[in-house]
């Protein structure tokens, strides 16, 4: 049974097989259900709401190396 939060989001289509030579990463990566542009304060939020891919951008550059809590976790710029 999926957690309540993957019910919810399931979408109302099945899984197929990729065929590489048409199939690109890029092309696949964006029918997964991911966190694209959400916040959360833990990464096991994400796994907890039935997300099966989960983006992650880590900011370590210009004014985030200077503070004591960073890197910082983060999608955008």
């Amino acid at each position: 049974m999926l957690p309540w939060g993957a019910q919810a989001a399931t979408p109302p289509f099945q899984a197929g097989s990729i065929n590489p030579s048409i199939h690109h990463f890029h092309d696949v990566y964006y029918t997964l259900q991911h966190n694209s542009y959400d916040y959360g304060s833990t990464l096991t939020s994400w796994l907890d709401q039935g997300f099966r891919s989960v983006e992650l951008d880590v900011i370590d550059k210009e004014d985030w190396e200077d503070n004591a809590n960073g890197p910082y976790v983060s999608h955008g710029t």
